[in-house]
């Protein structure tokens, strides 16, 4: 399925995810100590922008699926913030300016499959930053334990306009490719209404380091979790710091 494919609901998206608010804390501190203009990558609905935003920090939003994007700019007027929310490719986009601080945060950069993808993403991101730049890349940690297939489980329930939805999920991983491939079904009251399959990739923390610094940045950290542990083979997160190396 495509990005649009995939993403084609936010407001089931938001309703999802919530309750997930340990990475909004996290960039909110890290970014309240940063000055400057700052750039997020893979944007969707807005849920990191706009608490960002909300700390009068001049941030802008880019991401692939319109209709995320409609959603964020939506979002950004209910809560009274001018917000410039952007289409676009992180393999491919100029925006004619530069940013003090750049994130690509949840996970992202696991949309894109192949190495050359992510070199293009951070290649793209290292022509709108300066020399004194940051960049903070998230994804989850491949822990050998979650590098397995299933089949139908119960993953998580939440609330959307008063109704009970529950997802269930099944995987599989391919090591040769080191992708692994999810498909989703949304159900309530026992029946299915949507469902996606996502495919992303999952990066051991030598190798995308590697990535992160042949294509122009310099990784400072690398952080096991939003409490800034260092980074662990059984981390749950790789969370890189990183600086452009102008």
């Amino acid at each position: 399925m495509s990005l649009d494919e995939i993403y084609n609901d936010p407001d089931l998206y938001d309703a999802e995810f919530s309750s997930r608010l340990d990475d909004i804390v996290f960039y909110c501190e890290v970014l309240q100590e940063r000055s400057g203009s700052i750039l997020e990558i893979g944007c969707g609905s807005g849920r990191l922008t706009i608490p960002i935003a909300q700390l009068d920090k001049d941030i802008t939003g880019l991401d692939l699926v319109p209709r995320m994007i409609e959603q964020a700019r939506l979002s950004a007027e209910k809560a009274g913030l001018e917000i410039p929310f952007l289409v676009g490719d992180c393999r491919s986009f100029d925006l004619n300016k530069r940013f003090d601080t750049i994130i690509c945060a949840a996970n992202t950069a696991q949309h894109l499959l192949t190495d050359a993808e992510i070199e293009k993403m951070l290649t793209c991101t290292l022509a709108h930053a300066d020399p004194e730049s940051a960049l903070y890349l998230e994804v989850f940690n491949p822990n050998p334990t979650r590098l397995t297939s299933s089949d139908w489980h119960h993953k998580k329930s939440f609330t959307l306009d008063d109704k009970k939805i529950e997802v269930w999920c099944k995987s599989s991983y391919m090591s040769c490719t080191q992708v692994l491939d999810f498909s989703y079904s949304y159900r309530s009251s026992g029946e299915e209404f949507h469902k996606k399959e996502i495919s992303i990739r999952c990066f051991p923390q030598a190798h995308l380091s590697e990535l992160i610094e042949s294509s122009g940045w310099i990784v400072e950290d690398c952080y096991g979790d939003y409490g800034l542990s260092v980074f662990r083979q059984d981390s749950p997160l790789q969370i890189f710091r990183c600086r452009s190396a102008w």
